[in-house]
């Protein structure tokens, strides 16, 4: 009984030192370059990226959200579309930037009741419009792309795996709209 009793108080007591392991290498996350992508050289003589989405790109994300979407997007379309000569520019106008943040709770009723194992749920919604702008200020033609994603990041992650995680969801965010 007593050797139980001093087994039980020491994991007790260690307990707080095994979860506070680090976590990668504390380095920050590489910056997604979009380098591995194969432009796609447009026949016009700049590109211009514009935010009408809202005045501050930042205050739109939620506070547990370390992703600046706007900057990810613009570095994108200026990695993926190369101006190479030609009459106009191109227009690239975020219209709609929104990422919404939810909760999720676990799928065991156990896990429930104590309020364990949850998870946070973001949705990601960006709607882009892509035109060609001519010299006169006409716009003969252009589309309008809309991407989302949505992913859920478990609770117990640290805040390292979070920004990891939220960085390769970005990603494939632009991934899948190629």
């Amino acid at each position: 009984m007593k050797k139980i009793q001093t087994a039980l108080t020491a994991f007790v007591l260690c307990f707080p030192f095994f979860s506070c392991a680090p976590v990668g290498d504390g380095k920050p996350l590489t910056q997604q370059s979009f380098a591995h992508l194969e432009p796609i050289r447009v026949r016009v003589s700049n590109l211009q990226v514009a935010n009408m989405a809202g005045a501050d790109p930042r205050s739109m994300l939620p506070a547990e959200f370390s992703m600046a979407v706007y900057e990810v997007a613009e570095r994108y379309l200026r990695r993926r579309f190369m101006p190479m000569g030609g009459e106009g520019t191109l227009l690239a106008t975020i219209e709609e930037l929104r990422i919404t943040q939810g909760r999720k709770e676990s799928d065991l009723s156990v896990a429930r009741f104590f309020d364990l194992d949850a998870s946070d749920e973001y949705h990601v919604l960006m709607k882009l419009r892509i035109a060609h702008q001519l010299p006169d200020g006409s716009v003969p033609y252009g589309n309008v792309v809309t991407a989302q994603r949505r992913f859920t990041i478990p609770e117990q992650y640290s805040i390292a795996q979070r920004e990891a995680a939220q960085q390769k969801e970005v990603e494939r965010l632009f991934q899948s709209n190629r």
